[in-house]
């Protein structure tokens, strides 16, 4: 939205320069009135338009608010140079890497996966013999005829053992509903893996695309605005027409804010890569 306002701000002003330009050489007599109300037109039906677009900053403005918490008037717009790098490191294999290092869907389904095979080796030790042993020390101090006699200590150890000879296939219907859980748990970190690649990739050729954009798109402006230019100096010796020089004007436009966006979008994909 910010962007769209600012290509429609400076696309108004063009056309307010040429409508006053085509009004004066209407008044002297040089050009006709259809070339004056074809100015005036395009003109303020630009002018119209501007206030959608201003409705539209001041929502994106609003929304803004909502997330920080804090009331925005005007936000800075980005320099007139935005310095551009490739993404580093600059293999995608080491993005991947780090992806599947540090990406949280990843680890967490990683960490179900143990604790699922964990649960496993533990249903399965339900059939194994269980081994208690218990220590301790006891004192007693017995009395004789209304006489405390002699104390004792007596040092006890317990073991105790116990074995699930039969449990009517309950432990062995308890590892297989385990191993179920556990193979899901592993589809769902092979899943959440093949997603983070995926992500990383797209994030990684996104960036290289918008840089590419980029530059594609200060060429067009470039190229659009001596286009205009040209229109200008043949419509003022009266090769060109006005409608020719209102599109010229309105080709600048959308390739103003062509490069605008896809300056915007290059920092969109460095933030999400």
């Amino acid at each position: 939205s910010l962007s769209e306002h600012d290509a429609a701000t400076a696309h108004l002003k063009a056309l307010k320069s040429q409508f006053e330009q085509v009004k004066r050489r209407y008044e002297v007599g040089v050009v006709a009135k259809p070339d004056l109300y074809a100015a005036r037109a395009q003109y303020w039906g630009t002018k119209a338009n501007m206030r959608h677009v201003d409705r539209r900053l001041q929502h994106a403005l609003h929304a803004l608010s909502e997330v920080t918490g804090k009331r925005y008037r005007q936000v800075m717009m980005l320099g007139k140079t935005l310095p551009m790098h490739r993404p580093k490191p600059s293999r995608l294999k080491a993005w991947e890497t780090l992806a599947l290092d540090h990406n949280l869907s990843v680890l967490v389904s990683g960490k179900a996966v143990e604790v699922a095979d964990q649960a496993i080796d533990v249903g399965r030790a339900s059939r194994l013999p269980a081994v208690a042993m218990q220590a301790g020390r006891v004192r007693s101090r017995p009395w004789i005829s209304g006489l405390e006699g002699p104390s004792t200590e007596v040092n006890q150890v317990l073991l105790k053992m116990t074995w699930a000879l039969y449990a009517g296939g309950k432990i062995t219907a308890s590892v297989k509903q385990l191993q179920q859980l556990a193979g899901m748990a592993r589809d769902a970190h092979i899943k959440a893996k093949r997603s983070a690649l995926t992500a990383v990739r797209d994030g990684y050729f996104d960036v290289r695309v918008a840089m590419d954009q980029v530059k594609a798109s200060d060429q067009a402006l470039i190229a659009s605005r001596s286009a205009s230019l040209a229109m200008q100096d043949g419509y003022n010796v009266g090769t060109q027409t006005i409608t020719d020089v209102l599109q010229s004007l309105s080709d600048t436009h959308a390739a103003r804010l062509q490069y605008a966006e896809a300056r915007y979008q290059y920092l969109q994909s460095i933030l999400q890569l």
